[in-house]
Parts: structure tokens; sequence; C-alpha cells
């Protein structure tokens, strides 16, 4: 997946970075739409900070954390050392230890958040990652994706995304879109701004 070696070289810049917005002012977008319930399991895909995850526990989550980057793992583990998180070395598009620790422990997961995170993926990986993504989701369940729009910086590799593709990836692979909105970038970068996507896996 692109971009790794760029978060482990930068991991204590873009923690503090990450940190500095809070993550329900992230995702207040959809509050509504987060699963309820004394068992929900949230699983966070390029979980970065720790931030969002750390903020799913506290919203009663079951939380695995999925980060490709050790060195922001050690950031996000260190900073949130007080949140019930199970972290995971891996990475889209196979997810291959999150599916297998699934598989042996029988769970799936009511919520997936992937923010920020479709950019890093080359178009040609993607429809492997989206197919995994819905195997690790619990019929009715949410997926959240955020798609970063706008040039990306010199020095790190992302790749075009549109709405357009999540919409045909959502219907070869089983999901509606429940919500599709655009939304100004919170870090006040003018040339970014973001589509924010929440998908429900059909029943």
């Amino acid at each position: 997946m692109a971009g790794v070696p760029y978060y482990d070289v930068h991991a204590q810049q873009l923690t503090e970075q990450y940190e500095s917005l809070e993550a329900h002012a992230v995702h207040q977008w959809l509050m509504d739409l987060l699963p309820t319930g004394a068992n929900a399991r949230a699983l966070d895909v390029g979980a970065g900070s720790g931030r969002d995850a750390a903020w799913l526990v506290s919203r009663g989550f079951e939380v695995w954390a999925v980060e490709p980057s050790m060195l922001m793992r050690q950031e996000a583990q260190k900073r949130h050392a007080e949140a019930a998180i199970t972290w995971l070395d891996d990475h889209l598009p196979e997810l291959e230890h999150t599916r297998m620790a699934a598989s042996q422990q029988g769970v799936s997961f009511h919520f997936i958040l992937m923010s920020a995170v479709w950019m890093h993926l080359a178009p040609q990986l993607r429809a492997t990652a989206f197919k995994n993504l819905m195997g690790l989701l619990a019929a009715g369940g949410i997926l959240a994706v955020t798609l970063r729009c706008g040039p990306a910086p010199a020095e790190r590799e992302m790749y075009e995304v549109t709405e357009e593709e999540i919409r045909l990836l959502s219907v070869e692979y089983g999901a509606t879109v429940l919500r599709c909105l655009s939304a100004p970038d919170q870090s006040g970068r003018p040339e970014v701004s973001w589509i924010q996507m929440a998908l429900q896996k059909n029943l």
C-alpha cells in the first residue's frame, strides 16, 4: 500500500496533526448512522494516531485498529494506552491478518471506518480491497469512507478517487449508499476537500 514509508518517517509530526482535530467533529456527519448495542464491534482501517479508534471505544464499541506503519502504531499505542483497542499490523487490499483473526474468533464488524485511506490504494487493488472489507462487515453493518480530493503533496504517493467508483463497487459487492456529502478540509487546506460516504451492507 502506497505511503507507508512516509508515515513511518513522519509518525510523530502526523500524530500531532491528527490529534489536533476532535474525532467527534471530524465524524459528525455519520453520528446518527453509528450502530448501537452492547456488543457493537468496530474496525478502524488505517487507524493512524489512534484518535478515531479511541473515540469509538469511548462510544462503547469493541474496537480493532489496523495500521501498516509500525511507528504510527507505536505513537498511537503510547498516546491511547488507556483505550481497550486491539491493534493489528495489516494493510489493504488483502487485510490478511485481520481476516484470519476474525475468522478464528468467529466475528464480524458492525461498523468499519476507512478515513483518509482510499487515495493511498492503487486503482487496480481497490476491487479486492472493497471485497475484503465487505467480507468483514456484518449484514446490515455500516462502512464509512472519506475520499480526499485535491492535488497530492510532492512527497506523497496518492491516486485519484471518485464517488462514482465507490458507488459501482457498492453495487458489485452488495452494499447500498446511504449518504454522500462534500466537505471542506478541517485542517484549513483550501486545495483539499473531502467526499464522505456511508454504505450499508445489504441483508
